[in-house]
């Protein structure tokens, strides 16, 4: 079933699936309507990041993507 990557402020963590996903976690987002397997971490600088295959995305807490376990 494909839920919404959305952000808790209270815990300040991205949740999905019903939990919270910390650094290192792995999940697939919807981006540009492809399916890319990616995985979370949190960066001082520029908050929370999705790195991919070579790629890295910055999402905010405003936003939401489609997303899904990675399994």
């Amino acid at each position: 079933m494909e839920m919404g990557l959305q952000y808790d402020r209270e815990i300040r963590r991205w949740c999905l699936d019903g939990r919270d996903l910390h650094c290192g976690d792995g999940l697939v987002v919807q981006v540009g309507g492809r399916w890319l397997p990616v995985r979370v971490e949190s960066d001082d600088r520029h908050g929370w990041l999705l790195y991919g295959d070579g790629d890295r995305v910055r999402i905010l807490p405003s936003r939401s993507l489609p997303a899904r376990s990675e399994s």
